[in-house]
């Protein structure tokens, strides 16, 4: 074949989804195009050929209202001696599945940088009612420059036609999601299913579901039910943060998804080649368009100040009710914080041994004075104080402070009462040291300032791992807004201390210029006392 209309055949580029691709030349305007030619003879005739004309005149119509940059255009149209063709826009380079088969890898940085384009295609394909059906590496072509071009909408389907009989399945079935499978009816999402299956591809080097040889049942069965491997398994050198995307861009059920190519989009932006944080991928997944109203941020400027308060009246109280209440038993101590005090005071602790409580230490301080009288009086009589039997005399105190301890037993319950009210005045002061130190982690969300963000942490891990997060966040977002709420404090040991609270983290993407909810949950943090204060040890949210 030397000419197809007045196109003249140049070479032969390959076989696509509906028939031959031949590379030509318009001689009107001088013009290196593609033309996709379809023969019918196989078609059998009737009604069957017949279907075939109509997909393939509805392959030019979808692809022809599309004008986007990453999408093949269409020029013309045409039918010529029983067969029809389609000029569309030609693209020196190779297509995906070519550079793939020849053992091409892919960073994490190039994978983004083929499927973020790819993505937006998509999204406005679907919203111009076009969903292409039949998304994979074969029809993705690279140009020179590595720039992604989606072809061959052979499949494709506009919303308000339906050509597609029942239980008849197009697409290639690596690729095909499981609702197109079961041959109910999709729509966008089927197409972003395909595309993480690539995504997963380009990543790992491996369809998640398809192997070569496999029976189309089989890979039936594993796209309806299996679970792939994380990609950072397979490749451990993949950000997990992919790992993340993934699951949700491969989830059986449609409405568990990305909805739309944006949304997928913009989690992936978030992913760099140096560091995926799974922070913000879980964040991401918030990031849905009109899912929540713009916050006021009166109100949570006005909460902030309503909870401080609270804090305040809080601490003073555990500072100043010792000293109205003086009744034995009134206030209890706190277990780590009892043992830290009593060590700060040069009380000597067995190993193994509980603290002794107040009631219990003021008796054995009576007891002890009474053996002293008793001793005496049998010295005066000119026997001697100590038993024939039983056990150890008491060791005799080594340092001043042990030696003033050991003097403030024998004087009574005053000194017991003072020990109490210092443990409480201790642990008031702890409690207000940990409040501070929410509140300049709070604070240094809110003005980006880094190095105070990261002061608090206690590990070199957690310091990278706040780093990295801290910096995607201030990159991406401006105007944050951090509130802490409902704020609880256990101490499991002593030393140590878990904080409970939640934390609700709003903050303006700079690209959309749209306020998103980026954290709304509950907070733990373990404490841990250190010689220069209190440090950050292990965070978890729920």
């Amino acid at each position: 074949m030397d000419k197809i209309g007045k196109y003249t055949i140049q070479e032969t580029l390959g076989k696509g989804s509906m028939g031959l691709v031949y590379k030509a030349l318009d001689p009107d305007i001088d013009r290196t195009v593609a033309i996709k030619v379809v023969h019918f003879d196989s078609a059998g005739g009737g009604q069957d050929e017949e279907n075939l004309r109509l997909r393939f005149m509805q392959e030019a119509k979808a692809a022809g209202r599309l004008c986007h940059p990453n999408i093949i255009a269409i020029y013309d149209i045409g039918r010529e001696d029983g067969y029809l063709y389609i000029v569309m826009q030609y693209i020196e380079g190779k297509n995906l599945q070519q550079l793939l088969s020849a053992g091409r890898t892919f960073t994490p940085l190039e994978t983004l940088n083929i499927i973020v384009p790819l993505c937006r295609a998509l999204d406005f394909a679907h919203q111009n009612g076009v969903i292409h059906r039949d998304v994979k590496p074969g029809n993705i072509i690279l140009d020179r420059s590595g720039q992604p071009f989606l072809a061959d909408f052979g499949v494709a389907k506009l919303a308000q036609v339906n050509l597609t009989r029942s239980g008849l399945v197009f697409g290639t079935p690596g690729y095909i999601s499981p609702e197109q499978f079961m041959g109910e009816k999709i729509d966008g999402r089927s197409d972003l299913f395909s595309l993480g299956v690539m995504l997963y591809v380009m990543l790992t080097g491996q369809e998640p579901f398809a192997r070569r040889g496999m029976e189309l049942t089989t890979i039936m069965k594993r796209i309806l039910t299996a679970v792939p491997d994380a990609p950072s398994r397979l490749r451990p050198e993949t950000p997990r943060g992919f790992d993340v995307i993934l699951n949700k861009a491969l989830a059986k059920k449609p409405d568990k998804r990305y909805q739309t190519g944006q949304e997928l989009a913009l989690a992936l932006e978030m992913m760099t080649e140096e560091a995926g944080s799974t922070l913000l991928v879980r964040l991401d997944d918030r990031l849905k368009p009109a899912a929540r109203a713009k916050p006021d941020s009166r109100k949570f400027l006005t909460m902030a100040s309503f909870a401080t308060v609270i804090i305040l009246t809080a601490v003073a109280a555990f500072m100043f009710l010792p000293r109205l209440f003086k009744d034995k038993g009134v206030f209890s101590q706190p277990p780590a914080e009892s043992a830290e005090v009593q060590a700060q005071t040069g009380e000597e602790l067995k190993p193994n041994t509980a603290p002794t409580p107040p009631e219990q230490g003021a008796d054995q301080s009576a007891s002890s004075q009474s053996q002293d009288k008793t001793s005496s009086q049998l010295s005066a009589a000119g026997q001697s104080s100590e038993p024939a039997a039983g056990p150890p005399p008491e060791a005799q105190p080594k340092t001043p402070e042990q030696a003033e301890v050991r003097s403030e037993s024998k004087t009574g319950g005053q000194n017991a009462e003072a020990r109490r009210t210092k443990t409480l005045a201790l642990n008031a002061l702890s409690r207000r040291d940990i409040l501070g130190l929410l509140e300049r982690q709070r604070l240094a969300e809110v003005e980006k300032d880094l190095p105070a963000l990261l002061q608090d942490y206690g590990s070199t891990d957690l310091v990278r791992q706040k780093r990295d997060e801290a910096t995607l966040l201030f990159n991406y977002y401006d105007q944050i807004l951090s509130v802490h709420s409902n704020i609880s404090l256990a101490w499991p040991s002593a030393g140590k201390v878990e904080v409970r609270f939640g934390r609700l983290l709003t903050a303006v993407y700079k690209k959309t210029g749209e306020r998103k909810v980026l954290a709304d949950s509950v907070q733990v943090w373990i404490l841990e006392k250190k010689s220069q204060g209190w440090k950050i040890i292990q965070v978890r949210g729920q």
